[in-house]
């Protein structure tokens, strides 16, 4: 269980570290293009259309509305979608 917590909050510094960088502006270049190819290439960041209508603060039908009009990806078994896919077609009054 420790060792859990300690992952835990290595993950989150890290992340929020990461978070920092972006929302100033602090990446360069090289940072910015790994991050992506390492997400697109590594990271299954899926979730569900509950999970994205929690991130982005709508409604779960607004989000299925989205999905059904804009994504052309299909869904995993678990009605999991990918992050970055979905982030890409929000309206844009969503983005925080």
């Amino acid at each position: 269980m420790q060792d859990k917590k300690l992952i835990k909050k290595v993950l989150s510094d890290a992340l929020g570290f990461l978070k920092y960088k972006v929302d100033n502006d602090r990446l360069t270049l090289e940072e910015e293009q790994a991050f992506v190819r390492l997400m697109e290439e590594n990271i299954p960041l899926v979730g569900t259309s509950d999970d994205f209508a929690r991130y982005y603060n709508q409604s779960p039908i607004n989000v299925r509305s989205v999905i059904n009009r804009r994504m052309i990806e299909k869904p995993r078994r678990q009605v999991v979608r990918s992050f970055l896919s979905f982030s890409r077609i929000i309206p844009e009054k969503w983005r925080r």
